[in-house]
């Protein structure tokens, strides 16, 4: 690994020393090319194996995080003088079930004949993994294919599982215990937060890197979400009337009056939904939109009765049954039923205070979701109250933090008193280093939406022929990405990757081993 002296680097590391040294929490805005990542760790490593602390390293991006945990923490393994031991951390949801493929295979649970294909890959390659982690796969697999086999927090057997001794999850959880340093993201920080600390071991600092995201992530696991393809998932894992069948189908011991009397709740609740939701795109069109939504009860609620019944009927079906696993699943699956109530409700009325709620139509080729959500206008107290005053020293750092110089915004936002501050810049030279192109003859995208969308794609087609490729290309909508995808693959030289053909890690290393690949994301 070359190696170059960074000044920004050395003050970085040698305040984080400070901050350890003193149980501080630091700011820290270091910008593009510092190298963050290796100026916090080596302090930290040392300060854990001395001390025996466990440290978290929590990131906004899965990039980043694969990053530390591929490339910056291995590499820091060989050239430090000391032993540490490091995990990298996913939400549960990412690891395979052993339990929940067999009863798929078992029951044939499958939708269509692509998930027979895929979940059949998965099978396959379940004998190879030894992580049993989705981003292992040599294939990216649909999001109905992988929900079918991988755990689910609410439905685990724990100890009673007759799979318990093979569990992957169970078995990173051990490593997470042993492990000095735990590299997680975000989400998966605030979930473990949410849940009361049941998600990752207990641990004494934190390192929030890209740290700009920390509020907003923060908010979304306190807030409330209802979607109109949640409901729908929700509703065909129970009963699917197009496959006929789902979990009350492979449950033993229902009587046929109560599975008729689940599958009629469920057609009601799926009835009702849609036109609920349908309606909502009738007043507001159905295109992508994210709009604030200021009025208490703009809408009825005619999903509550109905799904208020299958909760009801879901539960007196778990008196009748014996078998754990069964009951398990089927008391998941009627929480999920009263959380969809509730949430609802706190949208409709708008009834928690300090809340903004907002709707969010997301419109994509083959769907279109509907989110309606609730979310905490300042979060400040919790995360002074949960996070900075319960551990120490925190460490938040980013290219982005400061306003004209001043960090009290940031601090304003988070609810960080009087941490110790540290501004950086970067050792590039932009004016040398950097082309700035922001063409002005380009159609109005509020006018002349798909004649701009042409007009872009064939400007970005132009820089890539100058670059000789070796463009890493950014979109805000996957129609855009496809449609410049079709394009690029005809007009140009060059090897044209895009997101969701591969899993992420088989696309970046195709793109970094080729000299002019041109990479779509």
């Amino acid at each position: 690994m070359n190696y170059e002296t960074r000044p920004q680097q050395i003050e970085m590391t040698l305040e984080i020393q400070k901050a350890i040294e003193q149980n501080k929490h630091l700011i820290i805005e270091a910008g593009t090319g510092v190298g963050k990542s290796l100026a916090y760790l080596v302090p930290f490593i040392f300060w854990s194996i001395e001390e025996k602390k466990k440290v978290i390293i929590s990131t906004y991006t899965k990039t980043l995080q694969e990053q530390l945990a591929d490339k910056d923490l291995p590499f820091l393994q060989e050239i430090l003088p000391v032993e540490f031991k490091f995990e990298m951390c996913v939400g549960s949801e990412n690891y395979l079930c052993l339990r929940r493929l067999g009863n798929t295979f078992q029951y044939g649970l499958f939708d269509s004949p692509n998930e027979v294909k895929e979940i059949n890959r998965i099978s396959k390659w379940r004998d190879r993994t030894q992580t049993g982690l989705r981003l292992e796969l040599d294939f990216e697999p649909q999001e109905r294919s992988w929900s079918k086999v991988c755990r689910e927090p609410d439905m685990c057997l724990g100890n009673r599982c007759r799979y318990r001794n093979e569990c992957f999850y169970s078995q990173s959880r051990i490593a997470q215990s042993k492990a000095d340093l735990l590299v997680v993201n975000h989400h998966l920080f605030f979930a473990n937060l949410s849940s009361g600390g049941r998600v990752l071991p207990a641990y004494d600092a934190v390192v929030f890197d890209e740290a700009q995201n920390i509020e907003d992530v923060a908010g979304e696991y306190l807030g409330a979400e209802v979607s109109n393809t949640g409901i729908k998932y929700l509703l065909d894992s129970i009963y699917n009337p197009k496959t006929r069948k789902g979990l009350i189908t492979r449950i033993k011991g229902l009587k046929e009056e109560t599975c008729n009397r689940i599958i009629e709740y469920v057609s009601a609740v799926r009835t009702v939904s849609d036109k609920f939701f349908t309606s909502i795109l009738d007043e507001f069109g159905m295109g992508s939109l994210t709009k604030r939504l200021r009025t208490p009860n703009l809408f009825e609620d005619p999903i509550e009765e109905p799904l208020t019944g299958l909760y009801n009927v879901l539960h007196f079906a778990i008196t009748c049954l014996d078998n754990i696993e069964d009951i398990t699943e089927l008391n998941a699956y009627s929480d999920r039923c009263l959380a969809v109530s509730n949430n609802l409700k706190i949208f409709i009325e708008q009834s928690v205070e300090n809340y903004v709620y907002w709707l969010e139509i997301i419109s994509k080729p083959h769907y279109i979701k509907v989110c309606l959500n609730a979310t905490p206008i300042d979060i400040a107290g919790l995360l002074r109250e949960q996070v900075f005053n319960k551990t120490s020293p925190i460490i938040l750092t980013s290219a982005t933090l400061s306003v004209d110089g001043s960090f009290e915004y940031m601090k304003t936002r988070l609810g960080l008193d009087v941490p110790m501050e540290l501004l950086l810049g970067s050792p590039f030279d932009y004016e040398k280093q950097v082309v700035l192109y922001i063409p002005d003859d380009l159609p109005d995208p509020s006018y002349e939406t798909d004649k701009h969308t042409d007009c872009a794609i064939e400007r970005t087609s132009e820089i890539i022929k100058i670059t000789k490729g070796r463009a890493f290309v950014l979109f805000t909508s996957y129609s855009t990405l496809q449609q410049a995808y079709e394009y690029l693959s005809k007009n140009t030289e060059f090897e044209i990757l895009k997101q969701g053909e591969l899993p992420r890690w088989q696309m970046l290393n195709i793109f970094k081993m080729s000299e002019n690949a041109v990479l779509l994301g």
